[in-house]
C-alpha cells in the first residue's frame, strides 16, 4: 500500500525523468525517493528511507533539479531538501525536528522556503519561512532560544537560535546577505561576538553541550 505520491516531469541530460516521492505505508518501512525514467518507467535514482522510522509524508514541493519534503510524527516535523542536479550522487539535508508539520511547501527564491500547516497542537495555523544553509548541518532539536529586539521605534523582531551539528570544513557566505562567515576556536567564540544577546546565546548553548557530555559519561 503506498500513499503520498507526487510526480513531477524534469529533464536530465537527454533524459526525461520523473522524481516522485513515495510513502510505503505498511510495516516499518517510511519515505523514499524516486527518479523514474518516463521512456522506460525503470528507476534511475534513489533515495531509500530517508526519514525516521513511523514518518508520514506530509507534502511535497518539486523546483526544478529540487525536491523539498516535509514529513512528520504526530505534530513535530524535519523538511527535507534534496539536490536532484545530479542522480549519480543525489545530497539531501533537513531542517531537524520542528513543532508542528507544514501541509503545503512554496519556495519562495533565494533558498527560502514558505511551509504552510498545523502548529504545536491540532487548533494551530502554522505559517514558518525555512532557509536553506550553503553548510550540511543537522538541528540539535533540545537547543532552541529566541532573541526579540527592536532595531529602530516601533520596529520589533524575533530571532530564534539552534544548535547544529556539522563535518563540513569548506564554508562560504550567501551572497548579498552575508559578508563573512570564519570557523572560530570554541575558547575564542564569546570574545568574537559583538551583542550581548548573543554571548547569552552561546554560553546557553555551551552549559546544555556540558550537561549532556556529562549525562553521556553516566
Amino acid at each position: 500500500t503506498t500513499n503520498a505520491t507526487t510526480i513531477r516531469e524534469q529533464t536530465y541530460g537527454n533524459s526525461t525523468v520523473s522524481s516522485s516521492i513515495l510513502q510505503t505505508a505498511t510495516g516499518n518501512s517510511n519515505a523514499s525517493l524516486y527518479c523514474i525514467d518516463l521512456s522506460t518507467f525503470e528507476i534511475v535514482a534513489s533515495v531509500i528511507d530517508f526519514a525516521p522510522p513511523r514518518e508520514e509524508i506530509q507534502s511535497v514541493r518539486f523546483d526544478g533539479a529540487t525536491a523539498y519534503v516535509c514529513t512528520s510524527i504526530e505534530l513535530s516535523d524535519p523538511v527535507f531538501f534534496f539536490d536532484l542536479s545530479d542522480l549519480n550522487n543525489i545530497t539531501y539535508k533537513d531542517t531537524g525536528t520542528i513543532e508542528g508539520f507544514s501541509t503545503s511547501l512554496i519556495n519562495l527564491g533565494n533558498g527560502y522556503l514558505l511551509g504552510i500547516g498545523r502548529g504545536d497542537n491540532w487548533s494551530d495555523f502554522k505559517v514558518e519561512v525555512y532557509e536553506e544553509t550553503a553548510v550540511q548541518i543537522r538541528i540539535n532539536s533540545k537547543f532552541r532560544e529566541t532573541v526579540h529586539y527592536n532595531p529602530m521605534p516601533g520596529v520589533s523582531k524575533e530571532v530564534v537560535y539552534f544548535l547544529t551539528h556539522t563535518t563540513q570544513k569548506h564554508i562560504k557566505a550567501r551572497e548579498g546577505e552575508i559578508a563573512q562567515v570564519e570557523w572560530v576556536p570554541l575558547e575564542q567564540v564569546e570574545q568574537s561576538l559583538t551583542h550581548e544577546n548573543d554571548k547569552v546565546v552561546f554560553r546557553s548553548a555551551m552549559k546544555m553541550l556540558k550537561e549532556q557530555e556529562l549525562q553521556a559519561k553516566g
